[in-house]
Parts: structure tokens; sequence; C-alpha cells
């Protein structure tokens, strides 16, 4: 991927390159949310691969991107925080040839999913 240009087709700025129709690995995003505010939970959060070891790297923007993902394959992405019910998300990864067809639009819907995470009722 390269920079994106104005007037590109573009994806969190970069420029969408030809996919290789292989099974090389795909990345996912995910982003955690307070689910009453919609900003980030307050306090300690973890998220993690269940029954795997795979882990994030935290961006910027305060999503965690997870790498070497199998397209074709299921992940269940399992979230703790102190304040918060836990959340969970199962996605599969979408394999090359169901991308190639995809607007930047339906690219960042398909890379990019958002775990609400419900706040803790005090008793």
């Amino acid at each position: 991927m390269t920079r994106a240009q104005p007037g590109d087709d573009a994806v969190f700025g970069y420029r969408l390159a030809a996919v290789d129709e292989t099974n090389s690995p795909m990345s996912l995003a995910v982003r955690i949310l307070d689910e009453t505010n919609k900003k980030p939970p307050e306090g300690r959060v973890s998220i993690r691969v269940k029954g795997s070891t795979v882990r994030p790297v935290r961006n910027r923007s305060g999503d965690y991107i997870f790498f070497r993902l199998v397209p074709g394959q299921e992940y269940t992405f399992q979230v703790q925080a102190e304040m918060y019910e836990p959340g969970e998300i199962t996605v599969k990864i979408p394999d090359h040839k169901g991308i190639g067809g995809m607007t930047p639009a339906e690219m960042m819907k398909q890379f990019l999913q958002v775990i609400p995470l419900k706040p803790k009722t005090m008793t």
C-alpha cells in the first residue's frame, strides 16, 4: 500500500493495492466503546483472541490491531475491563476473493469491528 492521493480509493489514508488471491494473512482493527456514551472505556482494558496467543498492537486512535489472521477463519475477540461487563464478538475474516470488489467504505466496515461494553451496575 502507498499513501493515498486526492481522488484515490483509500482506507485509513492508504491507497488500496491489488490483492493477492492467496491465503496470505490479513489484519483486523477492534474498537472498544462504552455503550452508553460511545467513548473509549474508563480504566484498564484487556482484549484477547479466544484460544490463541495472538496479541494486538494499539494504534493512536485507541483501536486494537490484530495481524496475521487467517482468511476464512472465525475469531472470537474477548474484552475484560474493570468497570464493565465482559464483551465479545466473533468475526469471520473474509478471503481475498471476497474483498476484491469492496468499496473503501465496505472494507472499513469489514475490517473495523466495534465491541460495545456495558458498564457494571453498582450493588
